[in-house]
């Protein structure tokens, strides 16, 4: 899944061989407010907006796999005069051999923002031209899963989230207080307890092979990503020289917001247990807030080498969440990506982060 500065789009490897490809707008009125630019703001705009949105391209993705979701027909009778107004995937974003790199905070990213859902279903199928990429692609524009189905999916993730990473600490420490007491130690030890959790459920998660094929996805997103950013030809060939690490990454982000807590909590200092627990469900906007701009100052300060070293456990984190792609798998990356950047070079820009 890639997210430009117009446009968000998937894509996800049909039974057949070929390539599902869907995209929506994004709200545009939704980044253009000054108020979601604002410092802090932004951070909780676009963590929600990906929430959001990545919630429903999961399901999106599952109703493919069951076969639930239409994937097309044949080209003769799939083409719809109402899909014009797409852009066709046969023609390459049009960019220079060497592409400059766009500046830091309107780089297309491997997460999406907030979408306005098409109403009508399209579904359009071409031979993709793309450089390296050999299946054949279908456009589909229905409308992506939502409403109560969407909520109770995001509440039921919010809950496990927030119980695993954020409560359950605090109730463990609370069992060892009459070891560790009240004051920094018992602070840094629910940290260290957090990043342990945390850790730990990346790692079990990752032995299981659907989850690993999805985290090959994740490194597919960060080879594009990086190729394009390194202004490198966008085909298989070169994305699979690239890196699978990025510093815009959620998983850094996640080992980010850790650390944060723990001086973010260290204000509230040690009231009563039930003040602790609301505490850490109300002060998660905060700490995500703080996380967000720490991690946006890393990837827009990369190149000094201080800054390097305190983004390299993040960095080194990555390992976890990602594999390495096979050629179909990054043929997915560069379709996606190519997408939204046909889209960003056909619209104005608009700056979303």
């Amino acid at each position: 899944m890639m997210r430009g500065r117009s446009s968000a789009a998937v894509a996800i490897r049909r039974e057949d061989g070929g390539i599902l490809l869907h995209e929506e707008d994004l709200r545009q009125q939704f980044y253009t407010s000054p108020i979601t630019r604002w410092p802090f703001v932004r951070g909780l705009v676009l963590l929600w907006d990906m929430l959001i949105l990545g919630s429903r391209i999961m399901m999106f993705s599952g109703n493919v796999a069951m076969g639930a979701q239409s994937t097309g027909g044949s080209p003769a009778s799939s083409v719809s005069s109402s899909a014009s107004s797409s852009a066709s995937l046969s023609t390459s974003p049009v960019r220079p051999a060497q592409a400059p790199q766009p500046p830091a905070d309107t780089h297309p990213q491997p997460t999406s923002g907030a979408v306005a859902v098409t109403t009508a279903p399209i579904t359009t199928t071409t031979t993709a031209t793309l450089p390296g990429v050999r299946s054949v692609i279908t456009e589909s524009h229905e409308p992506l899963a939502g409403g109560g189905r969407l909520v109770v999916t995001l509440l039921l993730s919010l809950g496990f989230t927030i119980g695993l990473f954020f409560l359950l600490p605090v109730g463990l420490v609370a069992l060892a207080r009459p070891l560790v007491g009240v004051g920094w130690l018992s602070l840094t030890l629910e940290g260290v307890i957090r990043l342990a959790l945390l850790i730990g459920y990346m790692a079990v998660i990752g032995r299981f092979a659907e989850i690993q094929r999805v985290f090959q996805y994740h490194g597919a997103e960060h080879k594009a990503i990086n190729c394009y950013e390194a202004g490198d030809p966008l085909d298989v060939t070169h994305v699979r020289r690239a890196s699978r690490v990025h510093t815009r990454c959620g998983t850094g982000f996640l080992l980010i917001v850790v650390v944060v807590s723990i001086f973010v909590f260290a204000l509230i200092g040690n009231p009563p247990l039930a003040v602790r627990i609301i505490s850490r469900v109300v002060l998660v906007p905060v700490i995500a807030a703080i996380a967000y701009e720490l991690m946006r100052l890393g990837a827009t300060y990369y190149r000094f080498r201080v800054v390097r070293w305190l983004m390299a456990p993040s960095l080194a984190l990555q390992g976890l969440t990602t594999r390495e792609p096979d050629d179909g798998q990054m043929e997915c990356a560069i379709a996606a990506l190519d997408r939204v950047l046909l889209d960003d070079t056909a619209q104005a820009p608009v700056r979303v982060a």
